[in-house]
Parts: structure tokens; sequence; C-alpha cells
């Protein structure tokens, strides 16, 4: 996959992910409560990319929180200067001996989810791909009946002052 770095405004790109993932939060009937920094850096990396990262992030996040449950976003800079977009949700969640099959190809957690929720069953496959591609680190804390949480980490390698 060819990579085409440039400058990616953070917060602007969480915004238009959320923007495109509307209908299906209005759908699912979620509460959802978004926290972002009023300053997060801009990275030097693939727009692109980045962006399907955090579409695909908040879309999982959705499609597997049932009905009137709630998702959160939350994009910091934390004390340390980690910058992180954390996505919540009050999912299901699956065993954490499971964990493992949803970053295989077509892996599912679930047998019957084939014929519950529409996909291709590549996402966190995909995710995982490009996080490694741009050095991001991928959190994973799913509990079982109780939800799902997926930390990015971006590194100090992708800021665009650090670069300059």
């Amino acid at each position: 996959m060819e990579e085409s770095n440039n400058v990616v405004q953070l917060k602007r790109s969480i915004d238009e992910c959320l923007i495109m993932g509307q209908e299906r939060i209005g759908r699912s009937e979620l509460n959802l409560s978004i926290h972002i920094a009023d300053v997060l850096p801009s990275l030097v990396a693939d727009r692109t990319r980045i962006k399907q990262i955090i579409l695909n992030v908040l879309s999982k996040s959705s499609k597997f929180t049932l009905k009137g449950g709630s998702s959160e976003v939350r994009a910091t800079i934390n004390v340390l200067g980690q910058r992180k977009i954390v996505v919540k949700n009050t999912g299901f969640g699956i065993a954490e001996e499971d964990i493992i099959l949803v970053f295989q190809p077509f892996g599912q957690a679930r047998e019957n989810f084939a014929n519950t929720y529409e996909g291709t069953y590549l996402g966190l496959l995909a995710v995982n791909h490009l996080t490694e591609m741009h050095q991001v680190r991928i959190e994973l804390k799913i509990l079982l009946n109780q939800g799902t949480c997926v930390t990015l980490c971006f590194p100090e390698s992708l800021i665009e002052s650090v670069l300059k």
C-alpha cells in the first residue's frame, strides 16, 4: 500500500469522521459524548489512511453497541504529552480469549454475528495494518457484556512541528 504523507489536522479529521458516522449513530440511537481537546497537533501522515483508522474504530463502536447504549469519543494530549484518541462503548464486548480473532481475516468472536451484522469482518485487521504503517499504537480493552475501549496512540514522530 503506497503512503502519501501530508499534513493531517487531527481535530478536523475526527470531526469529519464523526459527521460521516452520524447516520449509523442515529440509527443505533446511541448516547454519544464527544470530548475533543481544543488544540490537537497536526500530523505528517497519509490523511486518507488516518481517517480510515478513525472512521473504522468509530464505526465498530456504534455497530457493536446495542440501541440506547453509550459511546464516547475522546481526543486528548495527556500530561505526558501523549496524543490519544479513545473510543469507548457500552457494547456487549467479547471474551478475552476471543480478542485475537478480531484481528484475523474474517474473524468474528461470536458465531451468530455473520447473520446479524453487515460487513466484511476485516475492520480491525485493516485498522491494525494501517496503524502499523504509521507507527500508531492501538490498545484494545474488551470486557464481555461490558463494552470496548479502543485507544489510538500517535507517536511523536508523526507530529508536524517535530519534523520541521
